[in-house]
């Protein structure tokens, strides 16, 4: 049985170690779109083969935007968030905004998926981030 090809970009690393960075604004940065939007041109600047931010619009700036900013104003870096929080946007939103990223990108939009750990920290944070945002929360 011949093996199945995934993404050209994840190929790419089956015989090397790529490098990325994730960055966060911290709560007390006064500006923290510039800081974002600079560290992810450095690490295009530097080389590095991914760049990742945080889906916090409670207490961060919105990923989705920033991302797109640095769509344009980056050459070779893969972007996507760490996390997406898909409870704080209809799934219709997150697939579209995904997709404009993308193509925004050139291709460069790199989806994480990963398992909702399941845990009383998780849910804290949830229950926060919406009643910050003054929306229903999901949490049990």
């Amino acid at each position: 049985m011949a093996e199945s090809q995934g993404h050209p970009w994840v190929e790419s690393f089956r015989s090397r170690v790529g490098w990325g960075l994730q960055a966060f604004a911290l709560p007390e940065d006064p500006t923290p779109a510039p800081s974002i939007l600079a560290a992810g041109r450095a690490a295009d600047a530097l080389g590095l083969d991914a760049f990742f931010i945080g889906d916090h619009p409670a207490y961060a700036p919105d990923a989705w935007l920033h991302l797109g900013v640095l769509a344009v104003q980056t050459s070779t870096i893969r972007l996507g968030s760490v996390v997406l929080c898909a409870g704080y946007r209809p799934p219709v939103l997150n697939a579209r905004l995904a997709a404009d990223l993308d193509n925004l990108s050139g291709g460069a939009y790199s989806p994480r998926p990963q398992k909702r750990r399941a845990g009383r920290s998780i849910e804290s944070r949830l229950r926060r981030d919406h009643t910050r945002m003054g929306s229903p929360v999901p949490c049990r």
